[in-house]
């Protein structure tokens, strides 16, 4: 007979991931939840359905502001980077006006 192996948890799989670990360290808790209460028709009740709705929904809420968050870092960092290929840009085409400037010199 095969024992099923376990997953490892969440912060095991992504303890690499700054962005992954600030969202679990939102939403996981740090102790344990109780087991949802089953009803007699061996069925999870309504409340037990309900909280775990909503503990999905402020999953979900977490994930779309840590992406919101690093869409705007992203479109920070490329502003920067186009500013800095502009300026670059510019220095090449003062540095080639110099040359052309040199080359007639001679």
């Amino acid at each position: 007979m095969m024992s099923k192996k376990s997953k490892p948890s969440l912060w095991a799989m992504f303890k690499h991931s700054p962005t992954l670990r600030r969202i679990f360290e939102k939403v996981l808790p740090t102790r344990f939840y109780p087991k949802p209460k089953v009803c007699e028709h061996n069925r999870v009740d309504y409340k037990s359905i309900n909280k775990l709705a909503h503990k999905q929904m402020e999953v979900l809420e977490v994930l779309a502001n840590q992406i919101l968050l690093m869409e705007k870092e992203k479109e920070e960092v490329r502003k920067a980077y186009c500013k800095e290929l502009d300026k670059l840009k510019a220095d090449n085409v003062e540095l080639k006006s110099r040359l052309e400037v040199i080359r007639h010199a001679h």
